[in-house]
């Protein structure tokens, strides 16, 4: 009978105890995509000559979990890209618009145009 009451008091104390903290959010960059594919819900590329410089830079909305993320990459024309995301965690559209629409408006206040 004291086996079984152990048991019974080890379950009841681990129904007790208090629930695990959640970890924070993975943050997941969507697949690399200028413009198009079934998870882009709008796109922008951009260029940048002066010099020897030409360089490109690409910015998706794209759907993630219901809500989205506002994802970029950039470097120099027919090299290799940096990806990166201005959104930490999916956002709902509103705000994925908004972050866009930012980042936009600052690329071509340095002198990028639409492609």
């Amino acid at each position: 009978m004291s086996l079984l009451s152990d048991c019974l008091d080890k379950h009841l104390k681990e129904l007790q105890a208090p629930a695990p903290k959640p970890k924070a959010p993975v943050v997941q960059v969507a697949p690399y995509s200028r413009t198009t594919g079934p998870d882009v819900v709008k796109a922008v590329s951009l260029y940048f000559q002066e010099g020897s410089s030409d360089k490109v830079y690409h910015i998706q909305i794209v759907i993630h979990m219901y809500k989205f993320l506002v994802n970029f990459q950039y470097g120099r024309r027919d090299g290799t890209m940096t990806e990166g995301t201005k959104t930490s965690y999916p956002v709902i559209h509103s705000e994925a618009v908004k972050i866009y629409q930012k980042l936009l408006n600052e690329k071509t206040a340095k002198g990028y145009k639409v492609l």
